[in-house]
């Protein structure tokens, strides 16, 4: 898949995403912890693109190893109106082709107006 397909098909994934938390009732404005998570082929990619997320302060990574894969969970606390949540997904989505890993998307709570995290 070639990048603009990758980021054409990561918005229209994330698009879905708002509607989902829009019809719980999100505010999107409300700042919250947004997890964006990475799969590696090996311990080496993975350990590389975690250094990279840490020593650029693109968000706090942190490596998860199973038996299967190497996860890496970016978690980077911030709003997710639409214009916003796209440009970082996108981000992403370029980082995880740059550095060989695949990027599977990001993920938070439902926040509520009236309603901390």
């Amino acid at each position: 898949m070639s990048i603009v397909e990758s980021l054409m098909s990561g918005a229209k994934a994330d698009a879905s995403v708002l509607d989902a938390l829009n019809s719980h009732g999100d505010d999107f404005s409300i700042a919250r912890d947004v997890d964006f998570v990475f799969l590696a082929k090996n311990l080496k990619k993975a350990e590389e693109f975690q250094q990279f997320i840490n020593n650029n302060h693109y968000g706090v990574a942190r490596l998860d190893s199973s038996d299967v894969d190497f996860r890496v969970l970016v978690k980077i606390n911030m709003s997710i109106n639409q214009p916003v949540i796209l440009s970082i997904s996108a981000f992403m989505v370029c980082l995880g082709i740059l550095f060989d890993v695949e990027y599977d998307g990001w993920g938070c709570p439902v926040n509520r107006p009236g309603k901390t995290q």
